[in-house]
């Protein structure tokens, strides 16, 4: 009998008798990566009826003993699993292929010699950190020398091979924003611009998926700190940066502005009376992604780093009462880590 079966549910669905519609959506049994449609042709030769399927590369007559009908219930690879339908082996490498190339493995790190940087593992961990952080935000306190600003281009490196990240901004002090524009540029192929506020301003109102790939701006903390009553209703707006206080304050509930602000020396915004910390506020408002970069937390008060740890985070680290419970807890942790780093210490001193 010239019959073709569903081999999901283990019986014929027409018999020698029945021609298939135009248009019915087949694939090859032998071959279940290639999938046709029907063109309503058909014949018969030596007994056996043959389907003119038109596939991606062209038509071509195919037996029906060869040909099964793709189901409604057979949409999912979970329903293809379930029957024993299996794709080639190239139709699995062309879509891992595909997922890598648009950046949606979890587990692959695709910062790693991408940069012109010298490999150091450690400088991956605050990217691992900042993967699975649920608040999208990350503190980075490494001592001096240890490179904080490879770190953070390793960070922005890794947005923009995962998503379609395009605007990032980096806000440091005066004297160092040629040190950031030559270091993206080098290591990071970022074509990072400074910019005044007034720059800035007029930057922000474009829409950032205009931005070509690869660009950075870089601004001073100072060049752009609101001034003292900038939220007045006074009719005007008497300087840049009040004006960008006030557009940055009224798009805080709209679509994030900036992919990723990095700001370094971040022990500036440590007072939430500050300018400098209001600055940092209204720009994690605007941004979908933040990190900070200093090496001086571990000397600060605890109340200060708690101000710097609700900028990044401000779910977890919302209650200033709070923190010190929390820094507490972790105690033993930190000095088991010390421990197990001492080289001079022994086991039985961890426990």
């Amino acid at each position: 009998m010239g019959e073709i079966f569903s081999s999901k549910l283990g019986k014929p669905i027409m018999s020698e008798d029945q021609v298939l519609n135009p248009g019915t959506i087949v694939r090859l049994k032998s071959d279940p990566g290639r999938q046709g449609v029907l063109t309503g042709k058909h014949r018969k030769q030596a007994g056996v009826r043959k389907y003119q399927v038109a596939f991606p590369e062209g038509k071509t007559f195919q037996p029906d003993y060869e040909l099964e009908v793709i189901l409604d219930d057979e949409s999912d690879w979970t329903s293809l699993l379930e029957s024993g339908k299996f794709g080639r082996v190239r139709d699995l490498r062309r879509n891992l292929t595909h997922i890598h190339l648009s950046g949606r493995l979890a587990n692959l790190v695709y910062s790693m010699d991408a940069t012109n940087t010298d490999f150091y593992a450690y400088q991956f961990k605050p990217v691992l950190s900042f993967l699975d952080s649920p608040s999208n935000g990350l503190l980075i306190a490494d001592e001096v020398g240890l490179g904080k600003t490879i770190e953070a281009g390793l960070i922005w490196t890794e947005l923009r091979a995962r998503y379609d990240a395009r605007r990032l901004l980096v806000v440091c002090p005066a004297m160092l924003r040629e040190k950031w524009c030559s270091e993206l540029n080098y290591r990071f192929g970022v074509d990072a611009e400074i910019m005044d506020a007034s720059e800035l301003l007029n930057h922000l109102r474009k829409n950032k998926y205009e931005i070509p790939d690869g660009r950075g701006i870089v601004c001073s903390i100072q060049g752009l700190r609101p001034p003292s009553r900038w939220q007045d209703e006074d009719g005007k707006v008497s300087s840049p940066r009040k004006a960008l206080a006030r557009f940055l304050d009224e798009q805080s509930d709209d679509e994030p502005l900036i992919d990723l602000v990095i700001i370094d020396e971040a022990h500036y915004l440590r007072n939430p009376e500050s300018k400098s910390a209001k600055l940092g506020q209204l720009l994690r408002a605007v941004s979908d992604n933040i990190v900070l970069l200093s090496a001086t937390p571990i000397n600060l008060r605890s109340e200060d780093l708690f101000h710097l740890l609700n900028l990044v985070d401000p779910d977890s680290f919302g209650v200033k009462e709070v923190f010190p419970l929390v820094l507490h807890a972790n105690e033993p942790l930190q000095r088991a880590r010390d421990l197990a780093l001492d080289l001079r210490s022994k086991g039985q001193d961890i426990l």
